[in-house]
């Protein structure tokens, strides 16, 4: 069975590959044109780019970048996102009019706040993304940033049950109690029925927290002894 320092390089090697994928995203993400804004058709370049991450990744469904206001000419909100459809990608179209009763306003949504408040990689979620995807997701973030300007977020959404599962997988080898927690110290993952998903752990137990290499704020807990 794996020391606690071995396990927290197991469950980094899952991380690696999302992280990763969230870079070539925002690589792929053009420059700022003389305007200080990106043009709508270089953004939708990063199409094939997506498209390959989520190839790349059995367990998102969902990959893009999501604009910050005003960043995209002629457009106060903008996504370029493809979702995955069966054996296709599909492009996601939302409405973005802040005067309608079902806008999608990705700037109050937690996924956008964090990434662009900490200027690092974060995720939020699980939850169900109903005004969006329809999933039940998590959102993984990170911000872009071109000449020392915000534009905004490169985002992969990943299905719930591919990622508890995996990183269970990857528990399943401690002999301690262990979870993945997220930002929120709420499980994702354990190998143990004492943790449930969803709680949080920690609250009055001896539990060594290590921090991972993945989302900002998400930790390896494993109970001490």
């Amino acid at each position: 069975m794996k020391s606690l320092t071995g396990l927290v390089e197991e469950i980094n090697r899952y991380f690696i590959p999302i992280l990763d994928a969230l870079d070539e995203i925002a690589q792929a993400t053009p420059q700022l044109k003389r305007a200080g804004t990106l043009a709508a058709r270089d953004v939708e370049g990063i199409e094939s780019v997506c498209r390959a991450q989520l190839d790349a990744l059995p367990m998102a469904v969902g990959a893009g970048f999501v604009a910050a206001p005003q960043m995209v000419a002629a457009h106060e909100r903008f996504l370029a996102w493809w979702q995955r459809s069966g054996d296709e990608h599909v492009r996601l179209r939302l409405n973005f009019d802040v005067n309608s009763i079902d806008v999608y306003d990705y700037i109050q949504m937690d996924w956008f706040r964090l990434a662009r408040d900490s200027m690092r990689p974060s995720a939020y979620g699980p939850y169900v993304d109903y005004t969006g995807a329809g999933l039940y997701v998590i959102t993984c973030a990170r911000p872009v940033v071109r000449a020392d300007v915000f534009v905004g977020v490169a985002g992969i959404d990943l299905a719930v049950d591919e990622v508890e599962l995996g990183l269970a997988r990857k528990l399943l080898a401690s002999t301690r109690p262990a979870a993945v927690v997220n930002a929120e110290g709420r499980v994702v993952s354990t190998n143990t029925a004492d943790w449930l998903v969803g709680t949080r752990v920690g609250v009055g137990e001896a539990v060594d927290h290590v921090e991972l290499v993945g989302p900002d704020g998400w930790r390896l807990a494993c109970a001490t002894g």
